[in-house]
């Protein structure tokens, strides 16, 4: 059964440790982030991701996670995690086709923020008068226990348990049976509020986004604004304005208690923090409001924008969390904020710019609350940037902006819209894009030749805040209220990988890239004994109240260790931006399958949370993995193995038409004796390179494909010339209808 689920990542190299690391990834990955299976409904099909649960560290007990005690089990899991490991769902099986992207895009808030706990998805029958129909049909009788399931929100395996439980004998079979239900029912994205609000976790939805056009290129103006089937998740959990959460703590100004369970909000629309809420018309009492993915990135990019920090260089973290180091507990109460989601948000906007360009005069509605408040935005960062208000003054006043706007949309959204052309917003984006621009070129300032990736701030002059007889008010949290009048400059703290991984998204050339690539190897980032990349250079001078991290030992946890997810995140940018010589270098001493066991000391075909580095006060650590879990590894290398066999974009648009071009990134050494590399393209495609020089895939006298023979699985065969497949053929690729695709390279 492993083999089985593997399949669709099998891979001959001249490595077996790297062939089998490969699989085991594959299986990690999709134990966290759910294998794709599709469910027949009579259509394409619904989505339904098996064996999805929490990473569930036996060592961190508070990762609690559970998983459902049927077939076609699923779990809950944390909106990052099944984000990321979802990431590359569309590669191994081109059906997945928009359902990650709608899901992980409708759980954006119309605030910007996403409800942490992502749970399996369920269904429910469109009409529930058709379930007597269906038992009669298929069983030939009522089934009080079937159908008080089928009249509410279901799963495959809670039908299935019922059927098997009771021994029922159908009169059809249980395919035509369960075609049937599905064929008449619709998919619920489930979710829940959970613990908090992070920094970063909507980072993760543009990796959706690329990874959808990499396969589908041609489909971009269906998806982007045809589909208008996208939600905004509606949490009854607020962020608080800063005259709630800015509070006196011995002495210091902090930010403490930012998020809070909304009561009122509960009482009135009659929901709770556990369940799947959505954004609703008539201010909560409507219908829910859809819109299309174009609509969904626009209200992203302003909330995000919102909040750039004071300087104008970070996005703050003013909703109680910080990004993916969760052990950096403390920034938030630091007013601190982080550059690397501001790399991410410029990501976003010169995506959104590049769609404006292709696509200027699409029309597309917007709710009128969110066409307000980017206007007012849009009014604000234009003073900002002609000199008439300061960085500061423009963060009060945008930061008043978005307060006024949460509380306009807390019980929901009028429902009313108003219609723009594309070309409508390009003032406000190249705005957007001038500022951020401007924050990135002050980061850099900051971090003296290397980009930070967290700043903090303290308030320099603030006032208590009293009622009329002068005694201090309390925060919900029971701290003074104090209103900020003067903050201090930003203050970065000491060099985190992060930063310098995410700024590589942003390049637009490899000489940027490897000049970053050269700086980080001359900090502590990177550690010189074990050749390996660490979450930070030393902690040492930084305060405790960053957050736990301080108390951990160095090079452990997270804490200056080599921590799997963020160093192959770096691996994955050195290749994206097209370092092949540098990526391969690095990874005869970071990657995993290559490591030596003796110091790894456990499988290399296994995963670490993270290695001890070399200043580890116990030597004898040094080089060793450490809690054994499921992360986010697995989906960057995956992303590695993506790039390296299949390369970038291998659908495109050409002159209007679709191409396919395999485009590897593959050093000598990697190839067999016989000069072979093979692998496994969308799940069920075998492609076998043919380098009889045994080149590498890359450089300035690289080997290229130059011609295709495809093998289809009716037994055809044919010939392509050249480095690329034109459309009919493409699509055929595309499609699964063909077996195998045996390339010479020259």
């Amino acid at each position: 059964m492993i083999r089985e689920l593997t399949c669709a990542v099998d891979t001959a190299t001249s490595s077996d440790l790297f062939n089998e690391y490969a699989r085991q990834s594959y299986l990690d990955n999709l134990l966290r982030g759910g294998y794709p299976h599709i469910i027949d409904n009579k259509e394409d099909g619904f989505i339904y991701h098996l064996f999805s649960r929490k990473h569930g560290d036996l060592e961190r007990d508070y990762n609690f996670f559970t998983i459902a005690p049927e077939y076609y089990s699923q779990g809950n899991g944390n909106f990052r995690d099944a984000n990321q490991n979802r990431r590359n769902d569309i590669f191994f099986n081109p059906k997945v086709k928009t359902f990650n992207m709608k899901m992980f895009f409708s759980f954006i808030q119309a605030d910007g923020y996403n409800p942490l706990s992502v749970k399996g998805c369920s269904f429910e029958l469109k009409e529930k008068e058709q379930v007597k129909t269906l038992l009669e049909k298929h069983f030939g009788g009522f089934n009080q226990n079937l159908a008080d399931l089928l009249s509410g929100k279901f799963t495959p395996g809670g039908i299935h348990q019922i059927i098997s439980g009771r021994n029922l004998q159908y009169l059809t079979s249980e395919e035509a049976f369960f075609a049937d239900v599905f064929a008449l029912s619709k998919q619920n994205y489930e979710a829940s509020f959970g613990e908090g609000y992070w920094v970063d976790h909507w980072t993760y939805n543009m990796d959706l986004i690329d990874s959808y056009l990499d396969i589908y290129p041609d489909m971009l103006k269906e998806a982007f604004f045809e589909d208008k089937e996208y939600m905004f998740f509606d949490s009854p959990a607020f962020v608080q304005p800063r005259n709630e959460k800015y509070v006196l703590s011995k002495g210091k100004v902090r930010q403490y208690g930012s998020v809070i369970e909304d009561h009122e909000k509960m009482t009135q629309q009659g929901t709770n923090m556990n369940e799947t809420n959505w954004l609703k018309t008539k201010r909560g009492q409507g219908e829910i409001y859809t819109t299309n993915l174009f609509t969904k990135l626009l209200s992203l990019s302003v909330n995000k924008f919102a909040t750039l920090d004071p300087a104008g260089i970070g996005i703050e973290m003013e909703a109680d969390k910080p990004g993916w180091n969760d052990a950096l507990n403390g920034l938030p109460g630091l007013l601190g904020s982080g550059i690397s989601e501001t790399f991410e948000l410029k990501r976003v906007v010169l995506f959104i710019q590049s769609i404006i360009d292709s696509h200027e005069d699409v029309k597309v509605d917007l709710p009128i609350e969110i066409a307000e408040y980017l206007q007012e935005i849009n009014t604000a960062v234009e003073k900002n940037l002609c000199g008439e208000i300061t960085d500061y003054q423009y963060w009060d006043e945008a930061s008043t902006l978005r307060e006024a706007y949460r509380e306009k949309i807390r019980f929901g959204i009028v429902g009313e819209e108003n219609t723009f052309e594309l070309k409508d917003f390009k003032k406000v984006i190249a705005l957007m894009l001038q500022k951020l621009n401007r924050g990135i070129s002050k980061a850099e300032e900051l971090g003296k030749g290397l980009t930070p990736t967290y700043l903090t701030f303290d308030a320099e002059e603030f006032e208590v805040v009293t009622d009329k007889e002068g005694k201090e008010i309390l925060s919900h949290y029971g701290l003074p209220k104090v209103k900020i009048n003067r903050l201090s400059e930003p203050k970065p703290l000491a060099y985190f990988l992060e930063g310098p991984t995410r700024a590589f998204k942003t390049f637009d050339n490899q000489d940027i890239a490897k000049k970053t690539h050269e700086a980080v190897k001359q900090t502590d980032l990177f550690d010189a004994q074990l050749k390996m990349y660490k979450t930070s250079v030393s902690l040492n001078e930084e305060s405790f109240e960053i957050g736990r991290i301080k108390a951990f030992t160095p090079g452990w946890l997270e804490r200056e260790s080599v921590f799997l997810h963020m160093s192959y995140k770096y691996l994955l940018s050195l290749l994206k931006t097209g370092l092949h010589a540098e990526f391969f270098e690095e990874i005869k001493t970071s990657l995993i399958p290559f490591l030596d066991p003796n110091v790894y000391g456990r499988s290399v075909l296994e995963n670490s949370s993270f290695i001890a580095s070399s200043n580890n006060p116990d030597s004898l650590t040094h080089g060793k993995g450490f809690v054994a879990r499921l992360s986010g590894s697995t989906a960057e290398f995956l992303s590695m193995w993506k790039l390296m066999l299949a390369g970038d974009k291998v659908f495109q648009m050409k002159d209007g038409n679709l191409t396919m071009a395999l485009k590897p990134a593959l050093p000598n050494w990697l190839f067999t004796a016989e000069g072979t590399v093979s692998f496994s393209f969308l799940g069920s495609t075998k492609v076998v390179y043919k380098n009889a020089n045994k080149k590498d895939t890359f450089g300035s006298n690289k080997a290229e494909v130059s011609s295709y023979q495809l093998v289809y699985y009716d037994g055809r065969k044919k010939e392509v010339e050249g480095s690329m497949l034109l459309e009919k053929e493409a699509k055929e690729v595309r499609n699964g209808e063909v077996a195998e695709i045996h390339c010479t390279l020259i």
